[in-house]
Parts: C-alpha cells; sequence; structure tokens
C-alpha cells in the first residue's frame, strides 16, 4: 500500500515540475554571477539541441537561421560558446547514426560533390604556400565548415517540401537583414561601405551593437550595409546576397497559387530592390543588369518581361536618392574615380602574384598580406586591401589550380540545371517547382560571376548554397524519372511557365 501510495505521488508531471523547478534555480544563479546574456545562451543551445535530437531538419534550419541572422555579432557570448559549430558538430553526429550506422547506408557520390571536394583540397595544399599560415588556417576551416554543410544538408533535404523550407528560410532571414538596414537608412543616414559605422540593430530602445560607433550623417558615403560583421554587413556584400536570392523570390511567385502567398512575394521583391538601392553597390547595380538581361532570354514571354521592366524603372528613376544616381553613373568615369583606380590598382598587383605563382598561389586569404607587404604600388598608402574580384582573389591565392576547380563549379551547376530541364522535358514530367529552382540558381550564379568582378567573396556560402540546390533538385528529378519508368508509362509533358 505505502508503494502505491508512493508511486500517486511521485509520478511523470512531479518529475517534470521538480526539473524545471531546478533548471530555474541554476539559470536564477547563473543570471547573478553571468549576467542575462548566458543564460540565454545556454537555454538557446539546449533547446537547438533538442530539436536536433528530435526533428534534425528543423535544427539544420535552425543553424541555417544563425548563419544568415549572425546573431553571434550582436551577442559576443554566441561567439565564444560556439553555438554555430556546436549545432553543426551535432547534426553530423546525428547524421553520422542515422545514416551509416543504424540505416547502414553508403555515400551517394555526386559530379558536384567531387569537384567542391578538389577546390577544398586545392585551398589546403595552398595553405603551406602562404605568407601567413594562421591567416590561411582560418580561411580554410571556413571552407571546410561550409563544406561540411553541403555534405549535411545533401543529406538531411529528403523532400521538395523540405528544399521549399531550406529557400524560405534563407528568404525569410534576407528580408529580415534587408529591413533593418532600410530603418538604420531613414533614422541615422548612409553609413561607409568600408565598414565605418551603422552595424548593429537599432530600433527604438533596441541598440544591440557590434562595437563599432554609428558614424555622422556628414561623413556617410556609398551606401549601408547590414548590420553585422560578417558577408552580409559591407554594403556590396549585402547587393550581392540580394542578388542571389532575389530570383528566388521571382520564380516562387510563379510556383505558388495562393493569393496571400504572391503577395508577400510581391512585397519581398520590393524590399529586397529598396535594400539594392540603398547599398549604392556599383558591383550589385552591373549584376543586376545581367540578371534582368538573363531572365528576359530565358523568359517564354519576353514583351511581357520588357514591358514590367520598362514601368519599374520609369517609376523607379525619378525617386532614385541622387548620390545613388551619382555613383552609377561614376561607372563611366572610372579614370577619375578613386575607388575604381583603386580596384584596378589591386587586379594588376593580383595579376603579378598569378605570374610569381601561378600554381598554388599566395595562399588561401593572403592576398591582402601580399599586396601590403610586397606588391603593393610605390607611395601607396593603401595597405591591406582584398583584391575586389573573386576571379582574382582565387586566383592569386590558390592560383590556377584553385581557379580552374572555382569555374569547374559554376560550369557543372549550369551543365546540371540544364539536364535537370532536359529530363523533365524528355520524361514528361510536369513539376513547376523543380524547374523553376533551376531557372533561380542560373539566374542567382549570372548574378554571383558578374558582381563577383567586383566583390570579394568567393569563400561565401553563396556558391555552395547554388550547388547544393542545383544537387538537391537533381536527385528529386532522377526519383521522379526512375518512378515514371517502374510504372511502365510516361505522363504528357507540360509547358512549364517561364
Amino acid at each position: 500500500m505505502e508503494q502505491v501510495k508512493i508511486r500517486r505521488i511521485i509520478n511523470n508531471k512531479l518529475i517534470l515540475e521538480l526539473l524545471i523547478a531546478i533548471a530555474a534555480v541554476i539559470l536564477a544563479f547563473l543570471m547573478v554571477y553571468f549576467g542575462f546574456i548566458f543564460p540565454l545562451a545556454l537555454v538557446i543551445g539546449i533547446v537547438s539541441l533538442l530539436i536536433i535530437i528530435k526533428k534534425p531538419f528543423w535544427g539544420f534550419l535552425v543553424y541555417v537561421a544563425l548563419v544568415y541572422l549572425r546573431p553571434v555579432d550582436l551577442f559576443p557570448v554566441l561567439a565564444q560558446i560556439k553555438l554555430q559549430t556546436l549545432i553543426l558538430f551535432f547534426l553530423l553526429i546525428l547524421l553520422f547514426l542515422n545514416h551509416f550506422v543504424f540505416g547502414r547506408k553508403g555515400l551517394e557520390i555526386k559530379g558536384l560533390d567531387i569537384i567542391i571536394l578538389a577546390f577544398l583540397m586545392v585551398m589546403f595544399i595552398s595553405v603551406f604556400k602562404s605568407i601567413w599560415i594562421s591567416e590561411s588556417l582560418n580561411y580554410f576551416f571556413e571552407y571546410f565548415k561550409l563544406f561540411v554543410f553541403y555534405l549535411l544538408a545533401s543529406y538531411i533535404i529528403k523532400t521538395e517540401k523540405q528544399l521549399k523550407w531550406f529557400i524560405l528560410i534563407v528568404i525569410f532571414c534576407m528580408v529580415f537583414v534587408c529591413i533593418i538596414q532600410i530603418y538604420t537608412y531613414l533614422t541615422i543616414g548612409l553609413t561607409r561601405t568600408t565598414g565605418i559605422g551603422g552595424y548593429g540593430i537599432h530600433i527604438g530602445p533596441i541598440n544591440l551593437s557590434t562595437g563599432r560607433s554609428i558614424g555622422p550623417v556628414s561623413e556617410s558615403v556609398y551606401g549601408v550595409g547590414g548590420y553585422s560583421l560578417s558577408f552580409l554587413g559591407n554594403a556590396s556584400e549585402l547587393g550581392l546576397a540580394i542578388l542571389i536570392y532575389f530570383p528566388f523570390a521571382y520564380y516562387f511567385y510563379m510556383v505558388f497559387n495562393s493569393k496571400v502567398f504572391k503577395r508577400a512575394i510581391m512585397v519581398i521583391m520590393g524590399i529586397f530592390c529598396i535594400s539594392l538601392i540603398l547599398t549604392g553597390s556599383r558591383g550589385a547595380a552591373v549584376g543586376a543588369l545581367f540578371m534582368v538581361l538573363a531572365m528576359f532570354i530565358k523568359s517564354k514571354h519576353k514583351l511581357r518581361v520588357a514591358t514590367i521592366g520598362l514601368l519599374i524603372g520609369l517609376i523607379a528613376l525619378p525617386i532614385l536618392p541622387q548620390k545613388y544616381v551619382a555613383r552609377i553613373e561614376s561607372i563611366s568615369d572610372y579614370e577619375v574615380d578613386e575607388s575604381a583606380n583603386i580596384r584596378i590598382a589591386l587586379w594588376k598587383a593580383g595579376l603579378k602574384m598569378i605570374r610569381d605563382h601561378p600554381l598554388l598561389g599566395v595562399g588561401v586569404g593572403n592576398f591582402s598580406t601580399a599586396y601590403g607587404s610586397i606588391y603593393r604600388e610605390v607611395g601607396s598608402s593603401n595597405l591591406w586591401w582584398k583584391p575586389h574580384n573573386n576571379f582574382i582573389q582565387v586566383s592569386s591565392e590558390m592560383g590556377l589550380l584553385g581557379l580552374i576547380a572555382y569555374f569547374s563549379i559554376m560550369v557543372f551547376i549550369f551543365r546540371e540545371n540544364r539536364k535537370i530541364r532536359y529530363k523533365l522535358n524528355r520524361y514528361g514530367i510536369y513539376n513547376e517547382f523543380l524547374f523553376q529552382c533551376t531557372q533561380a540558381v542560373d539566374i542567382s550564379l549570372v548574378g554571383y560571376m558578374i558582381a563577383g568582378f567586383f566583390i570579394t567573396s568567393a569563400y561565401y556560402p553563396y556558391l555552395i548554397t547554388l550547388a547544393l540546390i542545383s544537387r538537391a533538385v537533381s536527385i528529386f528529378v532522377e526519383n521522379e524519372v526512375k518512378g515514371s519508368r517502374n510504372a511502365g508509362y510516361m505522363v504528357e509533358a507540360g509547358e512549364h511557365k517561364s
């Protein structure tokens, strides 16, 4: 009888309440000794771990959101506990157990995997040729994490629905960054593209800074970047990111039938356009021009696309900020433009590095060191510049081997997307989402390549992300082709929108 009474008293509900009480006491203790942020980071870490164990895909989306929203730049304690790295590590362990131990499945190697791995291997070898080895190792390990992310996502994203969620989460994160950027512009003013000022989230009483003060409006030039110190902080880099993800919003508009969703996508595209203008990035503007041209060429309704583009231009031109118009017009006067002349000097220095180190370059991440210490023009006060050109960056730092691997990734993505569209038409598979995904990747890659002539972003996650989407779509189409063959019939080919 006593055991029965004890069991009635000590039940699952009581144990849960005791655990919550103990957790609350521990958190209160941590808040007293470490402040508010550390316990918050601990709670986020524990919740993320539980999500990873219960729902690996949602844990993966948490990691993606952390990468793009960059809370580690606003809350240093998150950087100290390496939250992103921990989530990636736990996801990798879970994937290994589920896929290779319990599931006993082998690796599924694709052509893109081999090319990206080859690029990573050239990067690793170039470390031993570098002037500053520690800097090269930092770059290598950061890109290695991107490669791990690519492999992890390749096995986690198993359905079209999951691919949609992945793309949408990235788009929503980009929209958040753009909204903060627009608000910063409206309330504070322009900030330097060089990174002096404007970093952080500043909305009313909320003032989360990354440590750099906001410069006076009188010092403002060029454009507004994001709020982080990473690949979305610089104005030109934010402009490039908008180019990468705008096509997905545009082609998603065609895929979904919901009027509410279509209106939301239109708002998102409007935010992207405004944000792109506020960056003041000339490289992004040129990239956008080529993207529109590529969309026009791909479209089956060229007259409609041209008419819409012309109307947008006529409406936008009168309301564009005069500083932005003047900055874009300065492209034609590059001989007297200081920024353009600096870029030309950097590119010439990069070509000299390629001449002196043709095979493996000066070492990944070492352009600035090599330029400032060896290749800088006599009398120049610009010491530690980056190359401001992806192709110069890769070829000068990783040699011609790196450039070949880098080009091969892009060529393979274009080729794979063309093969996907051929299979969809050849086997009569009507899947608007997969078809439009290939279109979006192609257009994004055009923007990436053109803007990449003026921006240093070769080791950012964009190319890996586009390769990942193309790889996933390729697998889904292959599965549908196998299903059609196994069923023993072919469906009528449908006409995809464009």
